[in-house]
């Protein structure tokens, strides 16, 4: 914690320099009281602070941007989750550092999920160790069409280090959109592919995720109409041991613009052996600032 506010206190001070006025910072706090019944029967209390800065520069048709996001969670550890530079033009792009890539299993309002699939098309998403290194690539292939080609470092397979590639291809009319994608990492046996679509339907917005790894695979879908969300996934492993999910969750203002409470609950299993049925309920406490 000592390190995340000298850190902190450091930034804040650079940014408030006239050189560094372009700077955005945001931050925000997040608490979450969670029972867990059936399996774990416990009440937790978990947190974070978040804090994001930000900052673009564009000469002519190109542009160098960065973000770094430092999170302090309630337990006194704190971590960068975010940090990267990006650079190239409004047709194509190369960033580097850790971030996520494309959502290839997107949750939609997961407040609380308790349970799992056995492969969601993520495992080569990004933000996976200290010192892995992390590229993407990103174009647009049209006015309705773009790509992204993630290269990235892990020792996922064994111990030796592995080379993983993962391509993203979007593709997008108004609203609805529908994403492809593969993961293949050198040593591995098998390929992961993974489609999604988000689309509208009256005023409720669509998710459709299904993924493949071999004998491993996940499927769900998710509607967020406005303050409230509910969705529903299930899978199973390379073993054959299943796994799945229900989860619902609603919004309201708690006092200010600024803050919200939501009330969240799930119920599922992980597709994995020995995993038991459990269920939760969440009340999400979020201020930014």
């Amino acid at each position: 914690m000592q390190r995340f506010i000298k850190l902190s206190a450091v930034t804040a001070a650079i940014i408030a320099a006239p050189a560094f006025a372009a700077v955005d910072v945001s931050g925000n706090i997040e608490l979450d009281n969670t029972y867990y019944a059936d399996a774990q029967d416990q009440l937790t209390q978990t947190g974070r602070v978040e804090l994001n800065f930000a900052g673009k520069k564009e000469v002519g048709s190109a542009y160098v941007a960065a973000k770094g996001t430092i999170e302090a969670g309630k337990a006194g550890a704190d971590a960068v989750a975010d940090m990267w530079v990006e650079g190239g033009t409004s047709a194509f792009a190369v960033r580097m550092g850790r971030f996520e890539a494309t959502d290839m299993f997107v949750p939609g309002k997961d407040t609380l999920v308790v349970g799992g699939v056995g492969y969601n098309g993520n495992t080569l998403r990004g933000r996976r160790g200290a010192s892995e290194p992390h590229v993407m690539v990103t174009g647009k292939l049209g006015a309705a069409a773009s790509f992204e080609l993630g290269l990235i470092e892990t020792n996922t397979v064994g111990t030796d280090t592995n080379f993983g590639v993962r391509p993203v291809v979007a593709f997008g009319a108004g609203p609805a959109t529908i994403k492809l994608a593969a993961e293949k990492l050198q040593g591995a046996a098998d390929t992961g592919f993974a489609l999604t679509a988000g689309l509208p339907l009256g005023g409720a917005a669509i998710n459709v995720n299904y993924s493949q790894m071999g004998d491993a695979n996940g499927y769900g879908v998710n509607a967020t109409i406005g303050a409230f969300g509910v969705g529903a996934a299930a899978g199973e492993d390379a073993a054959g041991n299943k796994g799945n999910y229900v989860f619902a969750a609603y919004t309201v203002p708690f006092f200010v613009p600024e803050a919200s409470m939501t009330f969240a609950v799930s119920s599922g299993k992980n597709a994995a052996a020995g995993s038991a049925k459990d269920t939760g309920l969440r009340v999400r406490v979020n201020y930014s600032f």
